[in-house]
């Protein structure tokens, strides 16, 4: 699977990055907290490349002996080089039984700027204070939201992007695409038909239906309003707006001066 960009939790990681606290990157299963720790290490590796990265994976069997804690403290006093900014990256810190020790010694003898993950069965954050006596601080992550996920949402075809098209400047633009299902049967799956947003419901119906007829299909964007399609295929270029309603009021009557 492709590397998603976590840019907020990156930016987070950075903001401490050299200070004197141990960084604890915490969350549920899967939340991606090892991808994360192994993307910032690589991230300081590029931007640093005199920096001595230590990184001890607890789930690599050749780390095995690592598992105790004595091992492991000794293992990273080896690893220092004097002279170099040393950075500790330990991934599944919890293994180690103890580990808390090795870390508080590390940590008391100075020159480490240290970072860990671990299970959130062992690192909970109600935890963290006493393991760590406060020295800590704490980088919780989330699984992925909408704007991570939605990559996958559109290789596997349950939706599908409508990019923004500037009418006036006649250039694409980069953000605030829109996104439409395959079916809407998934919004009854989900919603029932209470509620029925009807004018939703037609759009994303002729922007599948453009698709069906093989025409390149984006939003448009003219000053501060929209168009909601603008549909091209080859010299033919078609502006479309859908609405659930299109009755207007009668138009008042002219004023006699001119008639």
């Amino acid at each position: 699977m492709a590397w998603v960009d976590r840019n907020t939790y990156m930016e987070r990681l950075w903001a401490l990055e050299g200070t004197r606290d141990i960084k604890v990157i915490t969350g549920m299963h899967h939340s991606g907290k090892s991808k994360l720790m192994k993307a910032f290490s690589t991230s300081v590796a590029r931007k640093d490349p005199s920096s001595n990265n230590v990184y001890i994976d607890l789930l690599d069997l050749d780390n095995e002996p690592l598992l105790e804690y004595h091992a492991l403290h000794r293992k990273i006093i080896e690893r220092h080089k004097e002279g170099a900014r040393n950075r500790l990256f330990i991934d599944e810190v919890q293994l180690c039984e103890g580990f808390e020790k090795a870390i508080n010694s590390i940590h008391a003898r100075g020159g480490w700027d240290i970072y860990l993950t671990g299970s959130n069965a062992f690192l909970l954050s109600s935890d963290l204070a006493t393991l760590f006596t406060g020295r800590h601080r704490e980088v919780h992550i989330l699984p992925f939201n909408f704007d991570e996920y939605r990559s996958y949402l559109r290789d596997a075809f349950v939706f599908y992007e409508a990019k923004r098209f500037d009418i006036k400047g006649k250039k694409y633009l980069s953000t605030q695409a829109k996104h439409y299902v395959c079916d809407s049967g998934m919004r009854y799956a989900v919603l029932g038909t209470r509620d029925m947003d009807w004018g939703r419901m037609y759009e994303n119906a002729v922007f599948l239906e453009l698709m069906r007829r093989g025409y390149e299909t984006y939003v448009g964007k003219l000053y501060q309003k929209e168009v909601d399609f603008v549909a091209k295929r080859g010299s033919e270029l078609v502006y479309i707006q859908v609405s659930a309603k299109i009755s207007t009021p009668p138009m008042p009557p002219c004023p006699k001066a001119l008639r």
